[in-house]
């Protein structure tokens, strides 16, 4: 009965306002947006994350995943950007699971294409 409330009325259940400090982080992403937009978002990607379509790209994401630890732990910083780095992982992992190539974006640490898709 609880999974027909939430799934039919998740509009109804706004997210605490705690939530709001990670808007500057996340923009109007899937972790800070108000629960109208989340709803949309999750619709959207719902299918994405059935169990059968990512266990047929586990290699590639778990692949690229290695890639971003041995970045990080190599890492001569103090202070490491974590977030262009992710981002980075996240657009591997997106051209390498879509459309089968590995640009190794994370190994180009001058890589700002990132930036002109968080604009």
């Amino acid at each position: 009965m609880a999974d027909l409330i939430i799934s039919k009325h998740s509009n109804s259940f706004e997210k605490s306002p705690a939530y709001k400090f990670m808007k500057p982080f996340f923009g109007n992403g899937l972790i800070s947006a108000s629960a109208s937009i989340w709803g949309n978002h999750r619709k959207l990607l719902n299918p994405v994350f059935k169990k059968q379509i990512l266990s047929n790209h586990m290699r590639k994401i778990i692949k690229h995943l290695n890639r971003l630890t041995r970045i990080i732990e190599s890492s001569n910083e103090t202070n490491i950007d974590i977030s262009h780095y992710t981002n980075l992982f996240t657009l591997d992992t997106i051209y390498d699971t879509i459309f089968g190539q590995d640009f190794n974006f994370q190994n180009n640490p001058e890589c700002r294409l990132h930036d002109n898709i968080s604009e």
